[in-house]
């Protein structure tokens, strides 16, 4: 189980998130070390604890659009996705050439993404992606089941994902099961649509109180030996000046209860 300092804001409004579709975007933007991959753990916990399957992208690595939408597909299934599965032939669409095998999930994406990764000019590209996109819409809508695609360290997003990520969240409106949080030290930028409609953004500056750090160290087992608890909490708190990746650092490498006894 993970465990965090505070941000309760934070989490009360990812359970709003699951259970009301007024909310269905969470941005958190936050500076190196502010906690938001451990946040994105713990929605994801707390997701599948609730029966919400998710998929968590983390773009410090290497996610490109194919990953995106294989790993989306594993979770809806094909029965979840009728309209990418017929009618979008060539002859209705010749720009998308799909072709559906009975080897869904390992040729089916492979013989769609081809299509849109090919290294055409930005325009030419851009056209794929939207397109793509609009043979996903009509299934997005009729989900019977919710969605939840969680986003880590978006300014890294390489520019084919972030390109479909804001098309796909520009139509969140469309879309009643699907959820999607987006953290990173930027984050996506709405001045147009329907999106803000839906969308609550927090911005994650630290956890500077040294009451929020007492169920951490609880948590971790960990003491501070002859040392108030509060007080020495006080101290780090002060000195890392709220900084919760360095503060949980210095905490996770303080003796164990166990070691003391």
């Amino acid at each position: 189980m993970t465990m965090l300092a505070n941000y309760r804001k934070e989490r009360e409004a990812f359970e709003k998130l699951l259970d009301c579709d007024s909310c269905r975007v969470l941005l958190l933007c936050g500076k190196s070390g502010m906690g938001k991959t451990t946040l994105l753990d713990t929605f994801k916990e707390l997701s599948e604890a609730k029966g919400v399957c998710c998929v968590l992208f983390d773009c410090k690595g290497t996610v490109v659009l194919d990953e995106v939408f294989g790993r989306i597909s594993n979770f809806l299934g094909q029965n979840n996705l009728p309209n990418l599965t017929k009618s979008r032939s060539a002859s209705e669409n010749p720009t998308i050439n799909i072709s559906v095998t009975g080897n869904f999930l390992c040729g089916m994406w492979n013989n769609l993404l081809i299509t849109v990764l090919p290294k055409y000019n930005p325009v030419k590209r851009q056209a794929h992606c939207v397109q793509l996109m609009d043979v996903l819409t009509e299934d997005l809508k009729n989900l019977e089941r919710p969605l939840l695609v969680l986003f880590d360290t978006y300014e890294k997003m390489n520019s084919d994902v972030k390109l479909w990520t804001e098309l796909f969240l520009a139509r969140i409106c469309l879309f009643p099961q699907v959820r999607v949080v987006i953290a990173g030290q930027q984050i996506p930028k709405f001045d147009k649509g329907g999106v803000k409609k839906f969308a609550q953004h927090f911005e994650l500056t630290g956890v500077s109180s040294a009451e929020d750090w007492l169920p951490y160290l609880q948590f971790k087992q960990r003491t501070t030996g002859n040392l108030d608890n509060q007080e020495f909490l006080k101290v780090i708190c002060s000195s890392y000046q709220g900084h919760p990746k360095d503060i949980a650092k210095l905490i996770d490498g303080l003796s164990t209860m166990g070691e003391l006894a």
